[in-house]
């Protein structure tokens, strides 16, 4: 049925806050799809400038002690890659690559990859001696990982962490690892190598080689290298965002959210040792994605974000939230179907309140067409948080009103034993509908698949994904599909 624009059309949502109360700076992963071509689906960090002598920026490791440390979360199903044998060998280049700072037929490189399940580490010291030692524990399970690999240079020791439990060391590959100022990229490219060896790259085989060297599927967050051996021993990594000390020399906490370009953030001396997100592919990434391996709470301060198309034909945008105690103000960013970034637009700051507070802005500006929204909650100690990670589709045109995404009340409300959630798509595509604690903890999976548009009712029977009955308290309904992601409140009463 089409709608006159002279009544207001509304689109309600409810946003995921991705921040703790009192916040945290990593809303922000990238999604890699393992495409291992064409130098895309990757982030490419250059470590060397082959057209001098100079030394790279502190990125470029491997000239001292070092330790890398990431978080991965990904599944078998994608990474296909089978064991392979460790020891005196560099047989970590045939694993989906996670990192990859090889020398095409050269020595002085190392990399983290997964082979049947598990991650190795390897490393070619000076002359090609080589080292790879693998894991023990399956991290193709869907939950994020931490993973730290460290080298000693005085006698090439080298050791690997997996959820700060010491899986694997050995010794065997000697010598400086770093990329050598004077290094010249090997011929065998189609040409001079100088588009991948120079390059610390993460997420993929950095020379497309081939289908014999297969690239990372899944999520990556949060890389912090380190001129130090940081662990000696078992230890507990902590559900926070890495920090910078003395001994960082590079820190990347992706949460840039939009744009290509990957931020170091370590203030290490010679920095920063910036990225760049090379994205493409078919499904396309690196992309960004609000999964991160961190304790998450939902939702907080952001109860609803409302759009609603005026008969003047402006857009007008309200959300409502609950004190923001840190909180300075808004500010509101929007962008075009075929733009790349969002932008701010002018005069959208609007000043947070101590109270519960309901906020408006109307976008005057917003030309017939679709157009995404978001909202940019900046703290009053400087930090930025994008809060509507929920990307809002809006079509501004008499003949098209906006296509309906919307997540009804469930019934009943409260409930006891179990309730119905319903929900309408109008376009097919890939729908998440998860339950999650006050707490932020995801507790039940209820739908993840592909939907055709259409109504839809599920029904949660008040247990977790184990089949184990969950206590009284508030509960969120989160579902998402596509870049849209809604949520709902309610309260079991047993």
């Amino acid at each position: 049925m089409k709608t006159s624009l002279n009544a207001p059309l509304r689109m309600l949502i409810g946003l995921v806050l991705v921040t703790a109360l009192h916040g945290q700076d990593s809303e922000y992963s990238l999604r890699f799809y393992g495409n291992g071509v064409d130098d895309i689906d990757r982030v490419k960090i250059q470590i060397d400038d082959p057209d001098n002598n100079a030394p790279g920026p502190p990125a470029d490791i491997g000239a001292e002690d070092f330790t890398m440390e990431f978080w991965i979360k990904a599944l078998a199903s994608e990474n296909l890659a089978p064991q392979v044998s460790c020891g005196n060998k560099n047989n970590w280049i045939l694993g989906n690559i996670i990192i990859d700072r090889d020398r095409f037929s050269q020595d002085r490189d190392f990399g983290v990859s997964i082979a049947g399940g598990v991650i190795f580490f390897g490393v070619s010291g000076e002359g090609k001696n080589h080292l790879t030692i693998c894991g023990k524990s399956n991290v193709l399970d869907g939950e994020w990982r931490h993973i730290a690999a460290q080298r000693r240079l005085s006698d090439g020791k080298a050791w690997l962490y997996v959820d700060g439990v010491l899986e694997a060391e050995g010794t065997g590959a000697t010598g400086d690892l770093s990329y050598p100022d004077d290094g010249v990229p090997g011929n065998f490219c189609n040409g001079p190598c100088t588009n991948s060896d120079p390059y610390f790259v993460i997420g993929a085989e950095k020379h497309d080689a081939g289908s014999r060297f297969p690239s990372f599927s899944g999520y990556f967050d949060e890389l912090r290298l380190s001129n130090i051996l940081r662990y000696t021993d078992n230890f507990s990594p902590t559900r926070k965002p890495f920090v910078t000390d003395s001994n960082t020399v590079a820190l990347y906490h992706f949460n840039e959210g939009t744009g290509d370009t990957i931020n170091d953030v370590s203030g290490a001396n010679g920095g920063p040792s910036n990225g760049v997100r090379r994205f493409g592919g078919s499904p396309s990434g690196p992309e960004w994605s609000v999964e991160t391996p961190f304790d998450t709470t939902l939702p907080v301060a952001l109860n609803e974000l409302s759009l609603h198309i005026t008969a003047e034909r402006y857009i007008l945008l309200n959300w409502k939230t609950v004190p923001e105690f840190e909180t300075s103000g808004f500010e509101v960013q929007r962008k075009g179907r075929a733009d790349r970034d969002f932008v701010t637009l002018p005069g959208s700051f609007v000043a947070a309140s101590a109270l519960v507070h309901e906020y408006t802005y109307t976008d005057k500006s917003a030309t017939t067409g679709k157009w995404f929204y978001r909202l940019k909650q900046i703290n009053s100690d400087g930090a930025i948080r994008f809060l509507n990670t929920a990307q809002i589709e809006v079509t501004v045109s008499g003949a098209n009103p906006p296509e309906t995404f919307s997540l009804l009340r469930n019934f009943p409300n409260p409930f006891n034993a179990g309730t119905s959630i319903h929900f309408n798509l109008s376009v097919a595509g890939k729908v998440n509908l998860s339950i999650y604690s006050l707490q932020g903890k995801k507790v039940r999976t209820l739908l993840d698949e592909q939907k055709s548009a259409g109504k839809y009712i599920v029904k949660w029977q008040a247990v977790d994904d184990k089949g184990r009955e969950v206590p009284s308290g508030v509960y969120f309904q989160c579902l998402k599909t596509g870049s849209v992601k809604t949520v709902g409140k309610m309260l079991l009463i047993r």
